[in-house]
């Protein structure tokens, strides 16, 4: 019975999945997710648990056993968008379904946006017209199941465009609307054994506007997960793209009673741009640490504090773009 019930679950999801051809935006929710999920190079499809699934998959939410909270902040330092701030904010509740073996469900809400200020126009003749502020935000409302060792997930994202000063403002309320407010993710999650498990997510793409759209994204993900060492791999492929590779590993130990996360990834294509951009060229590398205090007898829930670094190793490793 309880392989007949994943069997029918898994069937319906994948039945759901359609391609698109909406291509090209949205990829600032990227920046804008958990340290920990930066960190592991975004490897986590089929580990993600807690909130750091509102911005990895869905599936993972229902891990939660609590009211649980996350609030995040990064900054691009690259010489050309060094003043592109990200920010993020996530809450969620999950807990067993009263008298009903094995079933547990969690609900969830995230913010992800970014901000730049004092951006120049200029005219066709590169004259100097004025300037304004930009801004983006994603905003996402989740819900998700476990039954047995199988997990689902579905989330729902709104984004919207601010230009500021220009008094214009952007989202895909009518895509939504026109889609019967389907699901613009699906994710999907299965321990095969203890240690061992794999996951899957699918966006569909959503236009904002008039003009910009979100890719269409599949990703798979495969990974080891106990206590100490968690490791994954995952294959992503948008409607824009070719596809690249994801990996990291994330070692935890207790230093004086207190567990402290080390964690490294790296990602990049796995076929070389027509236009000339190699693999090479795409490749990133992460780190990061995570510490958790735990419950004391002053402080009644644990905290956990992470800090992540993505770095790309373009045009070389010794000297990346900066």
């Amino acid at each position: 019975m309880k392989d007949t019930v994943k069997l029918i679950l898994l069937f319906i999801s994948l039945s759901i999945l359609s391609g698109s051809d909406y291509v090209g935006y949205g990829s600032f929710v990227s920046n804008s997710s958990s340290a920990r999920t930066i960190a592991l190079s975004y490897a986590n499809t089929a580990w993600a648990s807690g909130l750091e699934s509102v911005y990895s998959n869905s599936a993972g939410l229902v891990s939660m056993t609590e009211l649980r909270f996350n609030a995040g902040w990064s900054l691009n330092t690259s010489s050309f968008m060094k003043d592109l701030k990200y920010q993020s904010l996530s809450i969620g509740y999950g807990r067993k379904i009263y008298k009903i073996p094995e079933i547990y469900m969690a609900i969830g809400f995230g913010y992800q946006g970014f901000k730049v200020d004092d951006i120049d126009e200029y005219d066709k003749f590169e004259n100097y017209q004025s300037t304004f502020n930009f801004s983006e935000a994603a905003y996402n409302f989740l819900t998700a199941f476990r039954i047995y060792t199988l997990s689902m997930g579905l989330k729902w994202t709104y984004y919207s465009q601010n230009f500021g000063s220009y008094g214009y403002s952007h989202s895909n309320k009518e895509n939504l609307k026109s889609k019967f407010f389907r699901p613009t993710e699906l994710g999907m999650q299965y321990r095969i054994t203890k240690k061992l498990m794999i996951g899957v997510i699918y966006n569909k793409s959503t236009r904002i506007g008039l003009y910009d759209i979100t890719p269409a994204r599949l990703k798979f993900g495969i990974a080891r997960k106990d206590k100490s060492l968690n490791y994954g791999l995952d294959y992503e492929r948008l409607s824009t793209d070719k596809g690249r590779i994801m990996t990291g590993v994330e070692y935890t130990k207790d230093i004086y009673n207190i567990p402290i996360s080390f964690r490294f990834g790296g990602r990049g294509n796995i076929n070389d741009d027509p236009n000339g951009w190699k693999i090479k060229d795409s490749i990133y590398l992460t780190t990061g640490i995570g510490i958790r205090f735990n419950e004391k007898n002053f402080l009644k829930k644990s905290f956990i504090f992470n800090f992540a670094l993505n770095q790309s190793t373009y045009p070389n490793i010794v000297t990346p773009i900066v």
